[in-house]
């Protein structure tokens, strides 16, 4: 997404292993388009039970061997381009995006999230708010039985700003708190990074961003969005493979952000769709809306994207549980804002909103699902 709200937003200011549990370029409606511009006790502990019965798969499949009775793994890992929960319950993202750092730090919104029936939560981050901060946004999430995924906002649009994402990432104080978490969450690497990115480029910067976070012992998913705005599907599928060979315990997953329209874009969701699942990529829309940003008389089809999405088994994420977007607005908010108070379920917007969270059949509400390792806490083994 892009940043145009960030500049209207006001800036205001451990983990348990229980298991028995045609438009413009620019991408995100929280931005412009490219013409114009662009705590509780509950985490206390490590996740070193779930570290030392299992290992890393060697033959390049990805994840770590689980079994009945078995402790708890340290992450959630992939397999087969499947996500799984670290005691091996295939997990399918359902959820929703939040611009957390700026008006929601401390993730009042998610309990209003996890009325939905939502899975996941994905929160916007920026690197000069340090990781400290975000341990209270993380525990909101995981006490509401919410994955949270974390992402990193910086190089939005623009890939020369990558390196202070990767310092930001690798910083002693970041993986602390990514250690303190990683049995909960995923970690979205950089949000939209750049424009015309060469595919090399793409590999070799975010195979080793993961090779750092790997030796540094961070074991969690990591997230790479498309480039292009987080439009270029097409590229991301292509260099996903060899991406996911660069990390060594090749647990990645790959993130595409839905904004565009045209006739041809409902054969091409299915065709995106279509090549995830055959070629076993993990795979999910990261953001969608139903119009295009910069473009905002042009319809995304994101009826399409939610019922492709159920009958193959890919996870989604509408942007976002806000009200402050600033693109796409008509006057009575804009049309990213699914909730007009930012906060409440209660404050559902009618249209799109409420289709893709509680109405459509294959809305949040109607296809979620928790796994067990989300919905229990507690040091305990896998259920049998």
């Amino acid at each position: 997404m892009h940043l145009r709200s960030l500049v209207q937003c006001t800036f205001i200011a451990a983990l348990t292993t229980a298991c028995s549990s045609a438009g413009s370029d620019s991408l995100g409606p929280e931005g412009t388009s490219s013409g114009a511009a662009a705590s509780s006790s509950g985490a206390s502990g490590s996740s070193s039970g779930g570290s030392s019965s299992g290992s890393v798969d060697p033959d390049g499949g990805g994840g770590f061997d689980v079994g009945p009775g078995a402790a708890p793994q340290p992450a959630y890992y992939v397999r087969d381009g499947k996500l799984y929960d670290p005691c091996g319950e295939q997990l399918v993202l359902r959820g929703v995006n939040k611009m957390a750092v700026f008006l929601d730090r401390k993730g009042d919104s998610f309990p209003e999230i996890a009325k939905t029936g939502a899975n996941t939560v994905r929160f916007m981050w920026l690197t000069s708010v340090p990781a400290s901060e975000a341990v209270q946004t993380l525990q909101r999430a995981v006490d509401e039985k919410l994955v949270p995924i974390w992402e990193m906002h910086d190089a939005t649009g623009d890939f020369s700003k990558m390196p202070q994402v990767e310092a930001f990432w690798t910083d002693p104080a970041t993986v602390t708190v990514l250690k303190r978490f990683e049995a909960r969450m995923i970690l979205n690497i950089a949000n939209e990074a750049g424009q015309g990115v060469p595919d090399a480029t793409l590999v070799s910067t975010y195979g080793r961003i993961a090779q750092k976070l790997r030796t540094a012992g961070v074991r969690m998913p990591l997230m790479v969005d498309a480039a292009g705005y987080g439009r270029d599907v097409e590229q991301l599928l292509r260099v996903a493979p060899q991406i996911q060979a660069v990390d060594p315990i090749h647990n990645m997953m790959f993130s595409w952000h839905e904004y565009d329209a045209g006739g041809n874009q409902e054969a091409r969701i299915t065709n995106a769709f279509t090549t995830a699942v055959t070629q076993k990529i993990p795979f999910l829309v990261g953001e969608f809306g139903n119009v295009s940003p910069g473009a905002c008389q042009l319809q995304v089809p994101y009826q399409h994207v939610i019922t492709q999405a159920q009958a193959m088994g890919i996870g989604y994420l509408p942007w976002s549980w806000d009200n402050s977007n600033g693109d796409c607005n008509t006057g009575g908010g804009s049309a990213f804002d699914l909730v007009s108070d930012g906060i409440h379920l209660s404050t559902l917007k009618a249209g799109w909103a409420t289709d893709v969270v509680t109405g459509n059949a294959a809305s949040i509400q109607k296809t979620a699902k928790r796994t067990a390792f989300q919905k229990t806490s507690g040091v305990g083994t896998c259920g049998p």
